[in-house]
């Protein structure tokens, strides 16, 4: 009945009888409150407000409120009916009344005889059942008044006692079939259960407010993980939460520009990116990139090599790629570069990248259209 109401006032007034807000406000108001019905109009404003009362035991019936919508409030319940007819099926209940034989009476002074001087028959005071067609009423009637007619002979003994009539519950309960019924016993036993309801529905709200706080607060979280290769930084958690995916990738502008190969990180971060972990923010990436093993072109068996993580706390040296460029091809100011091991750069792309110019600057100083004064500028060894 409370949500008819409620479905009701919504319904009327576009809003709920509680109004909006946070799950824990509209909970306690809907415990603690009184309906908003704003201008909802008599007779459907007190339908409502007893459909909303806050004790289950004060609100209508689904039958009291039919009768009040298609205005009978006047007949009798169809569950005092029902209660009526377990009554008297019940085995205490009182049986109807049954014909009643009467002893015989006492010896008393003979009588006279009767025709021919025969002595006359005994009385039968045995009544027999009624074996007319009227109603039960009527026939429990006659058979109450030839009782006390013949209670009323002499020698008649006393009648029995009446066996005891068992109360009812409806013979407590209130009379007719009002909208907001005075249950006593209802609300004594219901008692608890509202309580309990009560209860339930404040902790029911708190655990989604909590829910509901805490995803959110996992979807602000930020988590670097890996993807194709290449360091990612995530928004949410890399684990579901209550059952939900949280996670997602970070805007474009918080990635790592240009990206870090997980490869070109030490051993130790290539498993936690792996694995993922939190970070504060997109600031974390900054700390990555300082922490990835560096490609130089270094000098190797009389050629130009990509060398990475040469000099690095905990990266391995490893050569990336062997070039068919001779140191000694190299102009002069390559050739110090290299040999000071100052062409260092972040990715192995820069660093073919550089590799390729130092080739091409080779071609040129090879070329015979290139004036001799460029040649001398970039440092051309003849």
């Amino acid at each position: 009945m409370f949500a008819w109401g409620a479905v009701i006032a919504y319904a009327a007034l576009g809003r709920p009888p509680f109004g909006d807000g946070p799950p824990p406000a509209v909970v306690a108001r809907i415990a603690h409150g009184e309906p908003d019905l704003g201008d909802l109009p008599a007779p459907m404003r007190d339908l409502v407000l007893a459909c909303l009362a806050k004790d289950p035991a004060l609100r209508p019936t689904a039958h009291a409120l039919l009768m009040r919508l298609i205005g009978a409030p006047g007949r009798t319940p169809l569950n005092e009916m029902l209660r009526s007819a377990r009554d008297l099926a019940s085995p205490d209940a009182p049986s109807p009344p049954r014909p009643t034989v009467l002893p015989a009476p006492p010896p008393g002074p003979p009588r006279g005889p009767g025709p021919g001087g025969n002595p006359l028959p005994a009385r039968d005071y045995t009544l027999p059942p009624s074996t007319d067609a009227r109603s039960d009423t009527d026939a429990r009637s006659d058979a109450n008044a030839r009782s006390d007619a013949e209670r009323s002979l002499p020698g008649a003994p006393p009648p029995p006692p009446a066996p005891p009539v068992r109360p009812t519950r409806a013979a407590t309960a209130p009379p007719g079939d009002r909208l907001v019924a005075g249950r006593p016993w209802a609300a004594s036993r219901r008692a608890p259960k509202r309580t309990f309801a009560l209860a339930g529905a404040l902790v029911v709200g708190a655990l989604t407010v909590s829910g509901v706080a805490l995803l959110q607060a996992v979807r602000d979280d930020y988590y670097v993980g890996e993807d194709k290769g290449v360091v990612v930084l995530y928004r949410g958690s890399a684990k579901p939460v209550l059952g939900l995916s949280t996670s997602r990738k970070a805007d474009a502008r918080d990635q790592a520009s240009p990206p870090i190969a997980v490869a070109d990180l030490p051993q130790a971060m290539q498993q936690a990116v792996a694995q993922t972990y939190e970070v504060e923010g997109p600031s974390a990436l900054t700390a990555l990139r300082n922490a990835v093993c560096k490609h130089s072109l270094q000098a190797a068996n009389g050629r130009v090599a990509i060398i990475r993580g040469k000099g690095q706390t905990g990266c391995t040296t490893t050569t990336v790629q062997m070039s068919t460029i001779d140191v000694a091809d190299l102009t002069v100011p390559d050739s110090t570069a290299v040999a000071q091991g100052t062409l260092v750069f972040t990715g192995r792309k820069a660093a073919e990248s550089k590799l390729a110019e130092l080739r091409t600057r080779i071609d040129r100083c090879h070329s015979s259209s290139v004036p001799a004064s460029d040649k001398e500028s970039m440092g051309c060894r003849n």
